[in-house]
This record gives structure tokens, sequence and C-alpha cells, in this order.
């Protein structure tokens, strides 16, 4: 198990990969927050307050089957960035924030979305599919090439869809 100690916040830096077969959560009544340099490689628990992706390449995403983050807070940081999706991946979640870098899906994955703010980036789908939840809201964000399921609220004038984007939800402000 890796968390903060429980009588206050704490944060911890990764400067390489981080395979998680095991749990990593917050501490009774306060928050871990996770600085990651390098790939996430998702096999287990993960339970914290925020995740910063904060290396200075492209970096990788892979979660095992049934395993997802939640987490409070998802940002990415270093703008023109990609993010590479390399498995489904499940995000339960307050806000993802990509700060201006792709998140780039794996041809026939998905990504699951169940947040308040998914913004300020770009999705390439490569033909996958973006399932969305509760009430998730789009922002600043420019979708290429994917299915988007479920209900998918639109919470600004600037986000767009390109290439082949197919509907299989609600499409709404």
């Amino acid at each position: 198990i890796l968390q903060n100690y429980s009588n206050t916040n704490y944060t911890v830096r990764f400067h390489d990969d981080v395979i998680n077969n095991g749990i990593i959560q917050n501490g009774t009544s306060f928050n871990l927050e996770i600085y990651i340099a390098g790939d996430i490689y998702h096999n287990g628990t993960w339970n914290n307050r925020r995740i910063y992706l904060n290396g200075s390449g492209d970096q990788h995403i892979s979660c095992a089957e049934a395993t997802n983050f939640d987490l409070e807070y998802f940002d990415v940081y270093n703008a023109g960035r990609n993010i590479y999706l390399d498995s489904d991946v499940f995000f339960n979640i307050n806000t993802i924030d990509l700060n201006d870098c792709i998140f780039i899906m794996q041809s026939g994955n998905q990504l699951t979305v169940n947040a308040n703010y998914f913004r300020d980036g770009i999705i390439t789908g490569n033909n996958s599919i973006l399932e969305l939840s509760g009430s998730t809201r789009i922002q600043d964000m420019n979708v290429y090439d994917l299915t988007i399921q479920g209900d998918c609220y639109i919470a600004d004038n600037s986000s767009s869809f390109n290439g082949k984007v197919i509907l299989n939800g609600t499409l709404q402000n």
C-alpha cells in the first residue's frame, strides 16, 4: 500500500514509470497527490486526490481489465505532449484537465469518463469509444475520430468535433 501518513496531506514524486500492482490511496481524512514523469501501468486499486503527469516527453497509460482511477483531479503539464491510452481506461473523477495536451487512444479501446469536467485538450479516437457518464461536461476540447456513448454536455463555445465522430448518446448544452 502506498498512502500518505494519516495526519496531513502529502505529495510523492515518481521520476520514471509507475507500475501499480497493489493499492495507492489517500490516508484517513487527508490527501495524497502524485507527480509522475514516466508511464502508468495500473493493475490494482488507485484512489488518491490528484495525479499530475509532468514528464518532459510523451507518456503512456495502460490499465488491467476492471481497474479504474478513483481521483478528484487528473492534470497534465507541459502543453502539446501526447498521452497514449494503450488499453481501456476508466476515470471516476471530478476533473480531467489536459492543459493543451493530446489523449491518443489506440484503435478499438474505450475511455470511460465519469466526471464533472473533461477539459482543455484534444482527444483522438482512432475509431475508439468515449463513454461519458455522470453529467460529464466537455469544455475547450477538440474531439477526433471516435464514437461517443452516453450523455455529452457542452460547457463552452469552443469545443469541436472533427473527422468521423459517431454519437450514440445525447449531445446537449
